[in-house]
């Protein structure tokens, strides 16, 4: 019977909360996965909120990880991308187990990769990074469809006309200087999404296929005009987009979160030929009527993966040392797979809680 990989939660905001209730609700979906423990900025906050005995047991400070009773084998980071990164949560957690975050600054992927890449294998663990819808599922589907078609991916959010709600994008709307509270939508163009499908594979910039919408509640005394420049100039989540920022009173901003909703949905579009005048269009699709919650899946299986990459030996004398000392009790790091990897790098059976002779049954 193989052990249960023990999983850490850090963060306990929307995602941190549906990963927690995904692994206390749906024992079946992941049978080798269990919760061991939830690290936060506001721990006795948590402990009232949360009403199972269980984990409210679990529930720890954030700097706490070293006063707990068991080291996790993986822990999913639910924090932001300024947190993972500038703020060092990665570099923090890879250096004492496994780590998988949904780092969704898309211009600073590389640097951040990199980076995490050297502490990980210095540390023997695996980072999954970047892990999400998108960045994400829809990567790895755009991949495929470049692979197939040698044509660049187009990649769209918010397809509906309500839009989607962009979690990491209203965080940092939040944290604006004179912002109370607020709250981000993202819009694909529907005339992108027209001119794609039609064959004509336009060059198409970010800002082009899809634009922001952001809704503000001001602390009194704030400046609109300073709020607004401040949003629609950062880099990296709104500077490259046509953004709207509409200044609301905290009672309208909960009447359109009511309405709204926490959905978001993507799509990913290649068209091209296979020859000459022979069409071929591939579209990979994904809608969560919970944004955080489609999330919270997407981690927890990208956790399975990245324990399993961990237990992998490396070829050559590291991983043969390794296999020869493990009997002994003493796994030697140097000898197992490590480092930062994304869902690019990562084998789609390591995600599935399902043995290959079912993955070879029911998959292919």
């Amino acid at each position: 019977m193989r052990r249960t990989i023990a999983v850490a939660v850090v963060g306990y905001g929307n995602v941190g909360k549906a990963v927690v209730a995904t692994l206390n609700n749906y024992p079946d979906l992941y049978p080798d996965m269990r919760l061991n423990g939830v690290f936060t900025r506001r721990p006795y906050q948590v402990k009232r909120e949360v009403v199972h005995l269980r984990i409210q047991g679990l529930i720890h400070g954030a700097d706490e990880i070293h006063h707990s009773l068991e080291k996790p084998d993986v822990a999913i980071l639910c924090d932001g991308a300024s947190a993972l990164f500038e703020g060092r949560l990665t570099h923090q957690w890879i250096k004492v187990c496994n780590t998988v975050c949904s780092f969704d600054n898309h211009g600073e992927v590389p640097r951040y990769v990199t980076e995490v890449n050297t502490i990980a294998r210095r540390a023997g663990h695996i980072a999954v990074t970047c892990a999400g819808w998108h960045p994400g599922t829809l990567s790895v589907e755009g991949l495929l469809a470049n692979a197939f078609l040698g044509i660049t991916p187009h990649h769209f959010y918010g397809i509906g006309p309500k839009g989607g709600l962009s979690m990491g994008h209203t965080q940092h709307v939040k944290d604006v200087p004179g912002v109370a509270d607020g709250v981000q939508y993202t819009h694909a163009k529907q005339e992108a999404i027209d001119r794609i499908m039609t064959g004509e594979n336009p060059k198409l910039l970010p800002g082009d296929m899809i634009w922001r919408e952001v809704f503000v509640v001001l602390k009194p005394g704030a400046d609109s005009a300073e709020v607004k420049q401040a949003i629609v100039s950062m880099e990296g989540y709104f500077a490259p987009y046509e953004t709207k920022v509409e200044f609301v009173s905290q009672e309208k901003l909960d009447e359109i979160r009511g309405e709204r909703g926490m959905a978001h949905d993507g799509m990913t579009i290649v068209v091209g030929e296979t020859s000459p005048g022979k069409f071929a269009r591939l579209i990979y699709r994904c809608e969560y009527d919970s944004n955080p919650e489609g999330t919270a899946r997407i981690l927890l299986a990208c956790a399975r993966a990245g324990v399993r990459l961990n237990n992998q030996l490396k070829p050559g004398l590291h991983g043969v040392l390794a296999q020869w000392l493990k009997p002994t009790g003493y796994q030697w790091k140097r000898g197992y797979v490590s480092g930062a990897v994304t869902m690019l790098d990562i084998p789609p059976a390591l995600l599935s809680q399902h043995l290959r002779q079912t993955l070879l049954e029911r998959f292919v």
